[in-house]
């Protein structure tokens, strides 16, 4: 009797050395599979609903601090600390592209020449807004500016559902976007604006090209444009008149003057083609001679 307990017992022993052994090998090994989880983002069930919203995945970095002594160093030196900020994914520097920027002495901000890093995520992420990872990249960039040593102007441009917060040291001026979402470019991985710096001595110059055509904002309109940038200046076909066409709060913005060394005159703001019955004075007429109007649908162009 005693033996066939021993033998029972024995069997019984091999069954579950048997059954764990298989458990571990169908499971796999837990930390590569931790490993795979945080490399997706993603829940490895293989039961879970596609059209459920897949968790967020949060990296930080402790690389730093970085000199903000140029704006071209600054942002090229971030980009491991933006790299590490996005989980491994990719985040280009994108060279000679508008950073927003405003300087004390101007009531309005301007797009100065400068660099920007752009961060890649995986495209599923463009499926809803995840406001979770927008403000996670914020507070991450602007906790590194300001131990780099650049200050919150309290300055922000607002559009698009992004809003840009300038941070400055006196030297760079950089812009920090945080957005209620993300966005694509051809339908591939969905990008997000990290950061854009520009130097103070471009964004002077910038804003100081825009004065002209923002005082005759006001002039005409009772208050500061928002933001105005460059465009184009063109001469008309009446000479000396010229005319203007710039960036700003109504997507193009509308000058002329009587000739080079006359002040700017703001006409109007336009998305679009103008009616002809619009340039309702001899000056526009003279300014925007031959330009693109509709009367009553039909294409039609100004006229004297």
């Amino acid at each position: 009797m005693s033996v066939l307990v021993s033998v029972l017992t024995l069997i019984f022993a091999g069954l579950l050395i048997f059954l764990f052994v298989n458990r571990q090998s169908s499971s796999g090994n837990p930390n590569d599979q931790i490993s795979d989880n945080n490399q997706t983002g993603q829940t490895s069930s293989s039961e879970s609903d596609p059209s459920e919203t897949k968790p967020t995945q949060i990296c930080t970095s402790d690389l730093g601090p970085f000199k903000a002594e140029s704006a071209q160093n600054y942002v090229s030196d971030l980009i491991p600390f933006l790299t590490e900020i996005n989980c491994g994914y990719t985040v280009d520097l994108s060279s000679n592209v508008g950073v927003t920027a405003r300087l004390d002495s101007y009531n309005f901000f301007t797009l100065a020449n400068g660099f920007l890093a752009i961060s890649h995520q995986p495209k599923e992420h463009q499926a809803k807004p995840n406001k979770q990872l927008e403000n996670h990249f914020y507070e991450k960039i602007t906790a590194r500016l300001l131990a780099d040593g650049l200050k919150n102007t309290k300055f922000i441009f607002s559009s698009m559902s992004r809003d840009y917060h300038l941070y400055s040291n006196g030297k760079i001026i950089c812009a920090v976007v945080n957005s209620s979402g993300t966005y694509s470019l051809g339908g591939g991985d969905a990008l997000r604006d990290m950061l854009g710096c520009t130097d103070v001595t471009t964004a002077e110059q910038s804003l100081a090209a825009m004065l002209p055509f923002a005082i005759a904002y006001r002039d005409s309109t009772g208050e500061w444009p928002h933001m105005l940038y460059s465009g184009s200046i063109t001469d008309s076909k009446h000479a000396p008149y010229q005319r203007a066409e710039l960036g700003g709060p109504n997507n193009v913005e509308l000058f002329y003057r009587t000739s080079p060394n006359s002040p700017w005159v703001y006409f109007a703001g336009a998305q679009g083609m103008l009616a002809c019955s619009n340039y309702n004075t001899d000056d526009l007429k003279k300014a925007f001679l031959g330009e693109s109007c509709h009367i009553d649908g039909n294409i039609s162009e100004v006229s004297l």
